[in-house]
């Protein structure tokens, strides 16, 4: 049998270490409180000109290594040319100005606004309404992009399942195109 080593000697006193509360307000306020100021600058006012468009949601990054001030982000969907964008921040968050406007690659998650859109859409859809139960629950995720190529590639579009709450899998789908504001596809039950 092997011995146990000796327990590490005493470390002493704990060191006080001081740090200072930072206001970051949530991610609902910051949206409200950032978003009119980010759309009335004139490189995103020019992106989203004419276009159908969405406030997706918005974060502060705090600094740290890499980053030598804290920055805080404003993420836009333009539904009319299927393209995502970042709006990046600088200064405190009272007198923040936009510094830099960026496309972004791929799809970004749905808002809270764009998952309530999307079951309102699919409830609406008559192929969907007609197979709904009293006490069904939707349920929203972002779906996974398709072949380049095929007539939904790139498009912001939601898998909506419907079902009872103690079901793993939902007994009614759709997808919802949020740019079109359409279901392209139903199915019945839970299998492919």
């Amino acid at each position: 049998m092997r011995e146990l080593p000796a327990p590490a000697p005493d470390p002493g006193p704990a060191e006080t270490v001081r740090s200072l509360a930072v206001e970051v307000p949530d991610g609902a306020e910051l949206t409200w409180r950032i978003a009119p100021l980010a759309l009335a600058d004139d490189r995103v006012r020019r992106v989203l000109e004419g276009k159908r468009h969405a406030v997706l949601g918005a974060t502060t990054l705090l600094d740290d290594k890499r980053r030598g001030a804290a920055r805080t982000l404003l993420f836009l969907y333009d539904y009319s040319d299927n393209h995502a964008y970042e709006v990046s921040l600088s200064g405190p968050i009272e007198t923040l100005k936009v510094a830099e406007v960026r496309r972004l690659e791929g799809q970004p998650p749905l808002s809270d606004e764009e998952i309530e859109h999307a079951l309102r859409i699919a409830r609406a859809d008559v192929r969907v309404a007609g197979q709904l139960r009293d006490g069904d629950i939707g349920f929203v995720l972002l779906t996974s992009d398709v072949e380049p190529g095929d007539r939904h590639y790139g498009r912001r579009r939601a898998y909506v399942g419907f079902g009872p709450a103690d079901e793993r899998l939902p007994r009614v789908r759709a997808i919802v195109d949020l740019g079109d504001e359409s279901v392209v596809e139903t199915r019945e039950g839970g299998h492919e």
